[in-house]
């Protein structure tokens, strides 16, 4: 008797358990698709992967509004708009000496040999910490710095630009750990030179968690003199954040937004080529090469 009467008791039970199987499911899908929707937010490159392109050609480096309005794409933020394709010209670093700066800081481990050497032709200044007592320091900042303590030495970077009497068209901030492809960097130099009249940001673009809209990854980012300008005139007080990057991105929107300039026709984001940026290594025919730690 209790052979034939199992059989029933479990079909009575089944719709129940398909019940309470299916609300598993639902909940682990959809904490599945909340981590997506998070990540996301926090980590979401603005140009995902860029294909190759001739370059766009213009006559004259310095663009009409209608040639920089053909270049720009609108990003699905509204606070900027995004060229990912730049103009080539015949320009060498030479002609471009005086025009522009990067800074590269130093930490007390980091070869200033190999980085003078790799980048000889670029106007390139080292800033190094209070104590290091090397000769080819261009320039001590006031405090010796930790990773923790970054967007202080970017802060202090910076008012080098701010306090002194330098009137370059571009700055750029390039990590030590970081090679350039030196073609595709002049291509960048010309550019935000040329237009330095318009308020550009370069770099990896990123979008960030609630706290930004976007940033510029680390390893190499620049503004142009009217974007620097904007932080000058801005009070900016010494930062206790964690992470440099994303300290510079807030800064500039909040200066801009005092100023009442922070919109997508005012801000353009230049994003950086993954193929002409490498970030400690690098590998090619019968090269492999490790930078940093």
């Amino acid at each position: 008797m209790a052979c034939t009467q199992l059989p029933k008791r479990l079909l009575r039970g089944l719709p129940a358990v398909a019940l309470v199987l299916g609300v598993f499911v639902i909940i682990v899908v959809y904490m599945f698709e909340v981590r997506v929707v998070l990540v996301t937010k926090q980590y979401t490159p603005v140009i995902s992967k860029q294909e190759k392109h001739d370059p766009p050609t213009f006559e004259n480096p310095t663009l009409s509004d209608d040639e920089f309005a053909s270049l720009a794409k609108v990003t699905q933020w509204k606070s900027a708009s995004v060229i990912d394709r730049l103009p080539r010209h015949n320009t060498t670093y030479h002609q471009l000496t005086h025009e522009y700066a990067v800074l590269t800081p130093i930490g007390p481990d980091d070869d200033i040999f190999w980085t003078k050497n790799l980048y000889s032709d670029f106007n390139l200044f080292l800033v190094c910490d209070h104590d290091d007592s090397r000769a080819e320091c261009d320039y001590r900042l006031p405090d010796n710095y930790v990773y923790k303590t970054l967007p202080k030495k970017t802060f202090d970077m910076l008012q080098i630009f701010c306090l002194g009497s330098h009137n370059y068209k571009a700055i750029f901030k390039l990590d030590f750990d970081v090679l350039l492809d030196k073609r595709y960097f002049l291509d960048v130099l010309e550019f935000m030179i040329a237009n330095h009249q318009r308020r550009l940001y370069y770099g990896s673009a990123l979008q960030c968690a609630d706290s930004c809209e976007f940033y510029m990854d680390g390893p190499v980012y620049g503004l142009s003199r009217s974007l620097l300008d904007d932080y000058c005139a801005c009070d900016v007080e010494r930062p206790d954040s964690v992470h440099e990057d994303v300290w510079v991105a807030i800064t500039l929107t909040e200066c801009l937004l005092k100023s009442g300039t922070f919109n997508s026709e005012n801000l353009t984001l230049i994003a950086s080529n993954d193929r002409g940026v490498f970030h400690k290594k690098f590998a090619g025919k019968r090269v492999k090469l490790y930078i940093g730690s």
